[in-house]
């Protein structure tokens, strides 16, 4: 998940995958230049940028989330 620390969307995921017991590694786009940068060259435009199994979804979308599970 790329994301920032005051994206509540963001918030919305990690509980999310808490609920489910779902892993994920969480990478701030506003404290590391290396991973903006990679949130930039996939197409990021707002936060966050999730990568499910391969899918790269944008935004909080539970259902696309579900569908990539």
């Amino acid at each position: 998940m790329f994301g920032t620390q005051s994206c509540k969307y963001c918030h919305l995921a990690k509980q999310f995958f808490a609920k489910h017991n779902l892993p994920f590694t969480e990478h701030d786009i506003e404290l590391s230049d290396k991973h903006r940068d990679l949130f930039y060259m996939m197409g990021g435009r707002g936060t966050p940028l999730l990568i499910v199994n391969g899918d790269i979804i944008h935004g909080f979308d539970e259902s696309l989330i579900r569908a990539a599970l």
